[in-house]
C-alpha cells in the first residue's frame, strides 16, 4: 500500500459562473458563510480579480 499526502486543508469555496464577456464570482467558508457576495467581474479582468482575491487554500468549483 502506498503512503499519500495529506489532503490539503480548504480555506475557502469560490464557486465562478462563467459567461463570454464576464463571470459571477462567489465565496463560501467550510460552514458555509459567505465570505463574499455574488461579484461580476469582465473576463479581461480574472487576473487581476484573481491575484487580488484568491489564496492557494481556496478551492475553485
Amino acid at each position: 500500500m502506498s503512503e499519500q499526502s495529506p489532503a490539503p486543508s480548504v480555506a475557502r469555496f469560490i464557486g465562478l459562473d462563467i459567461h463570454k464577456h464576464y463571470f459571477v464570482a462567489v465565496g463560501v467558508d467550510p460552514a458555509r458563510n459567505k465570505v463574499f457576495e455574488p461579484t461580476k467581474v469582465q473576463v479581461h479582468q480574472l487576473e487581476t480579480w484573481r491575484d487580488k482575491y484568491l489564496t492557494k487554500e481556496d478551492a475553485v468549483v
